[in-house]
């Protein structure tokens, strides 16, 4: 007989034990978890009180190397919000904050003070949104601030800063059965059909200012639909509140855990095969992500970019990275042609990068590299955010290449702008081989993966798609492969 089980509060006493329980083991036994330290408070913090204080929910300006645990918030925005820090009220929110506060951030706090925990960080109180300067600055150390945090609460399950998320869960309809302790005594059990949900339900999966605030976090409290999960480097969406069906995550990327503990990981984590196949992950995963400011698609990533800088010691270019350059340029849209396309977008530079293309990308990630990079440099819109915003960019490349006459069978090709192919809407083509993705396990062992360019009138080329393989008089044994050293803008 099936029956309806009770709502779950999703912050009851117990809960809250199992999720102070969850960051304390997490901080002081975890090997791939950084261990409990003092962490330096980001510039603004939400003063949420203690339990003898009775001072106003307030901002806290922090003062010079001062440290003290805080949490993160990691939410939706769902447009524009009617309570924000600007130059106008910050003076005052010092004080006291508006007492009618979105739902989001209420949750945010209740949950922050029942974990005994004074500060908390939230991006819409803690910059000043109409300081460009103050934006620009926060934005560039907002890595830290989640890497820092004591925990990120993430409101996964809230549309918008309105919504809330520490309604009550119903869980799914359930079989009692009478379970036998002994010949004497025997309880019950309830059984329930056993699904995997993946994390893409949530609409914080959707949002590309979460991706990095995500991986960047060592702990996160995930109030999700299904309930309250924990993750952190060591553990991966486990329940913290005995609900039956835990999250499946799709993408289950990690940053390298040299990022959160210096001393942990070996020389592995910083070979180019290593380092490709991490950022291929990421561009994959980032790029399906929707932004509200076009411009932000390098800002967003940014904090992981200064990270990961950090650990490879390589030089960011516009959503790349120079040593394994040659092995990501061969990206396409996941849009087969025809397919409806999120935006499109005029030809811009740095078009070689998929950073031009808002759209969700594939990366074709090559294991043998036929491309040698001779030179690459960006233009910043910013010179003093090296990881932000790019006006422009020249990629010069030495590589075979084929003349833009030979036939191409179409299936093969895939156009930036969503388009099938057509020779004649682009004039003086070529076909770069970037290099080979080895599928030895087939019969057709090495897969070619080429650029295909279109001259402009000053001689240099823009990239308008690639081609996967290879087919009837295309082919790059012939014997009108040329190396050339090719400039695309």
């Amino acid at each position: 007989m099936f029956f309806d089980v009770p709502p779950i509060a999703v912050m009851n006493e117990a809960i809250v034990e199992h999720a102070k329980t969850r960051i304390r083991t997490c901080k002081n036994t975890h090997e791939y978890c950084p261990a409990t330290k003092t962490t330096p408070l980001p510039k603004r913090v939400v003063d949420v009180g203690t339990d003898s204080s009775e001072a106003p929910l307030h901002i806290h300006l922090s003062e010079m190397n001062e440290t003290a645990p805080y949490t993160a918030l990691s939410y939706c925005w769902g447009g524009s919000q009617d309570i924000v820090t600007t130059s106008a009220t910050l003076q005052s929110y010092t004080v006291s904050l508006p007492e009618a506060l979105p739902q989001t951030i209420q949750d945010a706090i209740t949950v922050t003070r029942r974990l005994n925990i004074r500060y908390l960080w939230i991006d819409a109180l803690c910059i000043i949104q109409d300081d460009q300067a103050d934006k620009a600055n926060e934005i560039s150390v907002m890595g830290l601030v989640y890497k820092n945090a004591t925990v990120t609460i993430a409101a996964a399950s809230a549309k918008t800063v309105n919504h809330g998320f520490l309604g009550d869960r119903t869980p799914f309809k359930a079989c009692r059965l009478p379970f036998f302790l002994s010949d004497t005594k025997y309880g019950i059990i309830c059984v329930q059909n056993h699904q995997k949900y993946t994390v893409n339900i949530e609409p914080l999966e959707s949002r590309a200012w979460a991706f990095q605030e995500s991986l960047l976090s060592p702990r996160v409290l995930y109030f999700g639909t299904l309930g309250l999960m924990w993750k952190c480097q060591t553990d991966e969406f486990v329940t913290v509140e005995g609900t039956a069906d835990p999250y499946h995550a799709v993408y289950n990327e990690r940053l390298p855990t040299q990022v959160f503990i210096p001393s942990q990981g070996g020389t592995d984590m910083i070979t180019i095969d290593k380092q490709a196949e991490i950022w291929h992950q990421v561009v994959e995963n980032y790029s399906r992500r929707k932004l509200t400011d076009l411009e932000d698609r390098l800002p967003a990533l940014a904090g992981i970019a200064s990270e990961l800088q950090k650990l490879w010691d390589d030089q960011y270019i516009a959503g790349m990275w120079r040593r394994c350059l040659v092995r990501h340029l061969g990206w396409y849209l996941s849009h087969p042609s025809g397919e409806e396309i999120r935006q499109v977008v005029s030809y811009t530079s740095p078009g070689w990068s998929w950073i031009t293309r808002h759209n969700e990308v594939f990366v074709c990630l090559l294991h043998y590299e036929a491309a040698e990079v001779l030179d690459v440099s960006v233009t910043l819109l910013n010179e003093t955010y090296p990881l932000g915003p790019v006006g422009s960019g020249r990629l010069v490349l030495r590589a075979p290449v084929l003349p833009g006459d030979v036939d191409v069978p179409p299936h093969i090709c895939h156009m930036d702008d969503g388009a099938d192919w057509n020779r004649d809407m682009y004039p003086d083509m070529k076909f770069l081989l970037l290099g080979h993705i080895d599928l030895s396990f087939t019969p057709d062992g090495l897969y070619p993966v080429a650029l295909v360019l279109s001259k402009l009138e000053d001689g240099t080329f823009m990239r308008v798609g690639i081609v996967r393989g290879s087919g009837g008089d295309f082919s790059w044994s012939s014997d009108r492969v040329k190396e050339e050293v090719v400039t695309i803008v």
